[in-house]
Formats: structure tokens, C-alpha cells, sequence
């Protein structure tokens, strides 16, 4: 017997599933198995003389029985029926619960049963669901709000700038004064609504940054709970960017900091007042010193101004198929050509932003250099190798930046300094 807290999401954290897996973070029954060898031993005793035989247990601790208040006005106020306490005790028992002092006895080969909530999936069971009876529901009108407005607007416009949206978990295991505690969590080590989202989008930035992408921009918008004299809900926007400001020739050489971010946001915020922060990287567990820059806001203080915003982003015309991210360490070659006849820049475009191969995830124009005088364009692409299954070689490495550069010498009036 394992418990199940300590088994739970270990076999997707080590990619490896197997059928222990699969029974122990559900739960067995923790007093299975001398019930299981004495009726092994019985069955061979049926068949044969036994000589002699000896059954050893070790116990690392107790696993005491799970008792629960009996409260049959709980269950009747979950589900919304009228039973006796009298039918609902006898509903459990005939489903080997026991009831003693008061108090629900569950059995040990029913490690779903944690609550009151789980209690009353047990008598709705039973009853059946269909057989309970409808209640009416009053939905208050809808008011006209324009909030979904806003905050596809914002949406937009941080993908127009680059950014990435992501959705996280709601759930978490940190806890604190205004957290949320859910009775009957999917995941054990995950019993919290979160009070923030910032700190899941810093996992996002780490996640990233082990991956060496060197532009992260990301942002998040979601509803978050807080426990306050009652509970209340907030829709908030939350972002981080750290790195470059963008891969093209342009934004190459430029480093994400709140300078550059305020003056994204003011091209549409003109009224808010953002409080954009620089995350310290003392309590993170990286080596980069690139400055993190994040905000998390309130979708209320948006005003209707930022309506007027005219996004260039369209939506995809396919869908994109998820294509999983390699945790083996990437590699990068430069290649900077000398363009005197710029008709040709197009045909040399096309054959390194469209070079087709398994080691190479992706190519971008890193520098860009117009010489009116001598009449020529100097441009320089950047080649990302990386290898699902293995660590890259030079020599793997060498064969495909040689086969690019042996299709671009064929274009005529390009060269590559430094290569014949």
C-alpha cells in the first residue's frame, strides 16, 4: 500500500505508466492483503497438504479507519431531497459503511470517500439521479456590460506585440490568509484556488527559459477567488516579459524593461495608471540576469477608450496542432550575406524562412544593413537546431548549415563574406 498523495502525478512527471501507477495514486485497500493471502493460502489447501507456512506484515504506520459526522440535513441541503436520517443510514450501511457513536465508519476499500460531499454522491447513486426531483432555477437578467469587449481588445493587442496568451490551472498548493480551499480536489497536492496569477506565469517564464527562448513574452487573463468576509471574484490581467524584445532585425538587439513595456501600454491606456514591477530573480531558481518585468491588474480599471484600439491579429484559418516541446539543449549559426542585387532578397528569404528540416526549429532575420553609397543590403539570419530524441553534434549540425549555405551561394549576386 502506497498513499496516494505521495504516488499522485508521478508517473506524468516521469513519463512512465504503468499498472501500479494507476491503482495505488486511486487508492487500494490498505487491509487487502491479508484477506488476499489467506484465501490464496485456502484455495491451495484445497488442493494440496500444506507443511508449513508463515505470513510476516510490516507496518511503517496505523492507517486509522476514516470516520465522518453523521448529518443527513448536509446531505439533504447538497442534493436537495428530504430523507430521514433513518433511510440515509440505511442506504450507507447496505454499502458496508458502518455507524457507530454517531459517526460513519467508511470501509477501507473506499478511499473515495473523503466527505460530506462524497456521502452524497454515494445516496444520489443510489436513489438515482434521474429520480430526484427538479428544482427551479431564477437567472437574473443579463446586464449589458462591455468587458468581454475590453478584454478581447487587450487580447489583441498583446498578441499584435507579441505576447503569448496561456491558460493555467486554477488550482495551486500554496495556501494563504484569502485562499480557498476546495473539500474534494482532482489533485491532492493542488487543494487551493490561487489569490494570484502571477506566480503561475513566473513557472511559465522559467519553463521558457530553460528551453533558451530568448524572447518570453506572456499573458494571462482569468477570474481569481479570494475568502473575505464571504467569497468574492476578481477578473484580472496578468503579464511578464523578460528577454529579447522580438526576433527580427529590428528588435534584436533590444531588451525587454519597463520602459519599453509602458510605452506599449500607452499606446492604448491613456487614463490607467499600470504599476509595472521588476520581479527579482534572488528566490528563482535560474542563472539568466535578464530584468522580469510583470503586472497584475484589475480588467475593471480598463476603460471604453481602449474600444477605438484597430487589431491587425487574425484568427488562425486552421487549426494548429500542438507539437511538443524538446528538453534537450538547442543550438544557433549565424549567416550573414552581402546582397548586391536586391531582387534577390526575396528568393533568399524564401529558401531560409521556409528550409524545411527535422533539426531545425526555426530561422528569423536577426540584422538588417542598407549601404546606399556602395549600393548593397547586408542581412544576417539566425538558425535554431534542436533535436527531439538526442543532443545535437557539431558534425549533424555542420551538414545541414553547409547544405544552406550551398543553396544560397547558388543565387546570383549573393555572397557570403568570408566563404567562396
Amino acid at each position: 500500500y502506497f498513499q496516494p498523495e505521495a504516488v499522485v502525478g508521478k508517473s506524468v512527471k516521469y513519463d512512465i505508466q504503468s499498472e501500479a501507477s494507476y491503482k495505488f495514486e486511486r487508492g487500494v485497500d490498505h487491509n487487502c492483503q491479508d484477506t488476499v493471502l489467506r484465501r490464496f493460502i485456502k484455495i491451495v489447501s484445497d488442493h494440496t497438504n500444506i507443511k508449513d507456512m508463515s505470513i510476516i506484515s510490516y507496518k511503517h504506520m496505523e492507517k486509522p479507519d476514516l470516520k465522518i459526522p453523521i448529518d443527513h440535513n448536509k446531505i439533504n441541503q447538497i442534493l436537495g431531497i428530504d430523507i430521514s436520517e433513518k433511510e440515509y443510514l440505511n442506504y450507507l450501511t447496505r454499502l458496508g459503511f458502518v455507524v457507530s457513536n454517531d459517526l460513519i465508519i467508511v470501509p477501507s476499500f473506499r478511499n473515495d470517500i473523503q466527505n460530506q460531499n462524497d456521502l452524497a454522491e454515494e445516496i444520489a447513486r443510489v436513489i438515482g439521479y434521474n429520480n430526484i426531483a427538479r428544482a427551479n432555477i431564477n437567472i437574473p437578467a443579463k446586464q449589458e456590460s462591455n468587458q468581454k469587449d475590453i478584454e478581447n481588445k487587450l487580447r489583441y493587442f498583446l498578441i499584435d506585440h507579441g505576447f503569448y496568451e496561456v491558460i493555467n490551472s486554477p488550482f495551486v498548493s500554496l495556501s494563504s490568509n484569502q485562499a480557498i480551499k476546495v473539500d474534494n480536489p482532482l489533485d491532492s497536492n493542488r487543494q487551493f484556488l490561487r489569490t494570484s496569477i502571477s506566480n503561475s506565469l513566473v513557472d511559465n517564464l522559467l519553463f521558457n527559459e530553460r528551453r533558451q527562448k530568448e524572447s518570453i513574452k506572456l499573458f494571462e487573463i482569468s477570474d481569481i477567488y479570494l475568502s473575505n468576509n464571504g467569497i468574492s471574484k476578481k477578473r484580472k490581467l496578468s503579464i511578464i516579459a523578460s528577454g529579447r524584445v522580438g526576433l527580427n532585425y529590428q528588435d534584436f538587439s533590444k531588451k525587454i524593461n519597463i520602459k519599453y513595456i509602458e510605452s506599449l501600454f500607452k499606446k492604448i491606456c491613456t487614463n490607467e495608471a499600470l504599476d509595472f514591477k521588476i520581479l527579482s530573480r534572488d528566490s528563482l531558481d535560474t542563472k539568466l540576469k535578464n530584468e522580469i518585468v510583470f503586472l497584475e491588474v484589475e480588467i475593471d480599471i480598463f476603460s471604453s477608450n481602449i474600444l477605438s484600439y484597430k487589431e491587425t491579429s487574425k484568427p488562425p484559418l486552421n487549426f494548429n496542432q500542438f507539437e511538443p516541446i524538446s528538453d534537450l539543449p538547442s543550438s544557433f549559426k549565424d549567416i550573414s550575406y552581402l546582397i548586391k542585387d536586391d531582387s534577390k532578397i526575396l528568393h533568399l528569404q524564401d529558401l531560409l524562412l521556409n528550409y524545411q528540416n527535422d533539426i531545425v526549429k526555426s530561422v528569423y532575420i536577426f540584422d538588417y544593413y542598407l549601404n546606399e553609397q556602395a549600393q548593397e543590403i547586408k542581412i544576417g539570419f539566425r538558425i535554431i537546431f534542436q533535436s527531439m530524441e538526442k543532443t545535437l553534434s557539431s558534425s549533424e549540425i555542420e551538414l545541414i548549415y553547409r547544405d544552406i549555405v550551398n543553396k544560397s551561394l547558388k543565387i546570383q549576386g549573393i555572397s557570403i563574406p568570408g566563404i567562396k
